[in-house]
């Protein structure tokens, strides 16, 4: 990838994740405010309720994107028209969510909340087949892990940046003020990044249509000569399960349950999230280096072990919270970005924006189930104790997390097989 393409990406990939920073930190923020909703009113269900709907609306996204993507005849590109509408429209929307705040009853907050959410994730998530089949596009399979871990530098400070001034935005300008700057910097993000970035060349004759597309990754033909890859998505929606169990809840409890407020939050919530800035890219290469299964095969014990210690660590212990949630949160997204690797070297060039929606929607589709479980979990181990979070959804994810392997172990390692057929043609 060229500098040009790789600057672009990268500040593309920041102003996504800015948006969806802001998407998953100060909706569910809102409802635990007792200026938007009365304490006495308050649930963690709601949180399940909002991250649910809005991966219903992000997987038809996905899915309709990448589908689209991959039959778009545009001079612009095949996958620039859709990352620059979707950057407008999710910014648009996301500019309204105050709008919730306005209106009188809870139940009207949770609905106007539900639809602006919706609204906003599938416009953001039209974006995403793009400019994931965009990436595959632009990297090897040599590089390409190392490539994903260097984008999770901007990806996670995207991210870092709602998250570790949150609580600074709330007590000092408002949870409202960061609606306004996420949709601003979404849409900036995305216009500009499409002027810069240069898409491979392509034969228009040879793509077929949007119909057609979405046809044929449902054919048995394309099952048997990719077994792999669609095999591979059982152990993606598991890793998205087990992560989502308690990842909505994790900077609220960190709150709320740890007792971490004001600077400390920001301190907590800053250095948990440069924990895994700093740990990717090394992660990276050493995956482009060994292989996706090698690295996944050390890493998950180790992710589940520290998930369950977690478990016992208790509010207002700093040291538990650093040395055992960050690298419990670390090593989770870890085994996200290998797996985001794994899946790109098994996807056919032919077929990157339509299938690897899949592996995507794999991963979103289980934010549902995965918020449900938690939420249920929090609020029946709660029941009568006055608290709103409980530290059980960590044991529940370590579960789920680890029975990824049972799918996992059994997919080829895509870097050893590139290595064989370099063999073989030399």
């Amino acid at each position: 990838m060229n500098s040009r393409n790789l600057t672009s990406i990268i500040w593309l990939w920041f102003g996504i994740a800015f948006f969806w920073g802001v998407e998953n930190i100060y909706i569910n923020m809102y409802f635990i405010d007792p200026e938007v909703i009365p304490k006495a009113e308050q649930q963690a269900i709601y949180i399940s309720y909002m991250v649910a709907f809005s991966a219903i609306s992000n997987v038809v996204a996905i899915w309709l994107s990448g589908a689209a993507t991959d039959a778009c005849k545009n001079r612009m590109g095949r996958r620039k028209p859709f990352i620059l509408i979707g950057g407008i429209l999710g910014g648009m929307f996301m500019c309204m969510f105050p709008l919730v705040r306005l209106l009188p009853t809870t139940v009207d907050k949770v609905v106007l909340a539900l639809i602006l959410d919706c609204s906003l994730s599938f416009s953001g998530d039209f974006t995403t087949g793009s400019r994931m089949a965009l990436l595959t596009d632009l990297t090897e399979e040599k590089n390409r892990a190392k490539t994903n871990g260097i984008l999770n530098v901007p990806n996670m400070l995207g991210m870092a940046i709602p998250i570790v001034l949150a609580e600074f935005v709330r007590l000092n300008l408002g949870v409202d003020s960061f609606f306004y700057v996420g949709g601003g910097v979404m849409v900036v993000a995305c216009v500009t990044s499409v002027f810069f970035i240069q898409e491979p060349a392509y034969d228009a004759n040879q793509l077929k249509s949007f119909k057609e597309c979405i046809k044929r990754s449902f054919t048995w033909i394309n099952y048997n000569n990719n077994k792999p890859f669609y095999h591979a998505l059982v152990g993606v929606a598991l890793l998205s399960l087990g992560g989502n169990i308690y990842y909505p809840f994790i900077f609220p409890y960190i709150r709320d349950y740890m007792g971490f407020n004001g600077d400390m939050y920001t301190i907590i919530a800053g250095s948990v999230l440069l924990i895994n800035i700093v740990v990717q890219i090394p992660l990276g290469v050493i995956s482009d280096k060994r292989g996706r299964k090698a690295v996944y095969k050390v890493i998950l014990p180790v992710d589940v072990a520290f998930l369950i210690i977690f478990y016992f660590v208790g509010p207002g212990n700093v040291a538990g919270a650093l040395l055992i949630g960050g690298p419990a949160i670390t090593f989770y997204f870890s085994l996200k970005i290998i797996m985001m690797s794994w899946m790109q070297d098994l996807c056919p060039e032919n077929q990157r924006g339509s299938l690897l929606v899949y592996s995507n929607i794999a991963d979103v589709l289980m934010m549902a189930p995965g918020a449900f479980i938690g939420g249920a979990l929090i609020d029946y181990f709660t029941l009568g104790t006055g608290a709103l979070f409980h530290p059980i959804m960590f044991l529940a994810s370590a579960i789920v997390v680890a029975t990824s392997f049972l799918i996992l172990h059994r997919i080829p390692d895509t870097i050893k097989k590139i290595e064989e057929k370099a063999i073989k043609i030399a």
